[in-house]
């Protein structure tokens, strides 16, 4: 499917990682949302087979992100749940602009289902993709047991360690985010005044040819 205004109207944002690896706190930090606090947010209120949407659009509060990169810049979140079968899979990450490939710094586990399972994935479904490795809970000093220093094997792709929690590094990633994403949606623009110049071209040449 081609990127066109009219088909990507926003600029989709796939949010990928083990469950409780803290996508959702992550998005709406982003969306410049509160953190949710344990009284009033639990993993459990989401079913497990049904995507979560946020969708920023920097015209108010909710979803300021970086106004000053792009005024009419729309971002459309799309969290993918823990147990998607590869229809859901599909679904999500397809046509995505970037994806945010999520693991918790404190949970082994959560960086080898990244790697092993999502980062996999990512290329098999959306192969242009800006794809980030994002680890969360960076504030859990005490209990970090993941150290990309110690891995140097993995993948390379843009990489950054945020916390929902306190902000460390929302913000840069937000940047991150925007910048890359502003300049995708330059090239498709310019890809399609590149194919409608050539349309054009072809259709007066076929009238050239016919008087």
């Amino acid at each position: 499917m081609e990127r066109t205004e009219k088909a990507q109207p926003h600029i989709k944002v796939a949010v990928v990682g083990a469950q409780r690896v803290g996508k959702t706190s992550l998005i709406e930090r982003l969306c410049s949302k509160p953190f949710p606090s344990d009284e009033s947010y639990s993993h459990t209120d989401k079913p497990k087979d049904s995507l979560t949407t946020f969708e920023a659009d920097n015209n108010g509060d909710d979803g300021n992100m970086l106004p000053q990169h792009d005024q009419t810049l729309q971002v459309l979140f799309i969290e993918c749940p823990d147990e998607a079968d590869e229809g859901v899979k599909r679904q999500v990450l397809e046509e995505s602009y970037i994806t945010l490939i999520l693991y918790d710094v404190t949970d082994r586990r959560s960086f080898h289902e990244a790697m092993m399972r999502w980062y996999p994935a990512s290329n098999a479904f959306s192969p242009e993709s800006f794809k980030i490795l994002v680890g969360c809970k960076v504030d859990m000093v005490s209990e970090r047991s993941v150290d990309l220093s110690e891995m140097p094997d993995i993948p390379k792709m843009f990489f950054v360690e945020t916390s929902a929690a306190d902000r460390t590094n929302v913000d840069l990633l937000a940047n991150i985010m925007h910048l890359r994403a502003h300049h995708m949606k330059q090239k498709a623009t310019h890809l399609l005044e590149v194919q409608d110049y050539h349309e054009r071209v072809h259709d007066s040449d076929m009238s050239f040819q016919k008087m």
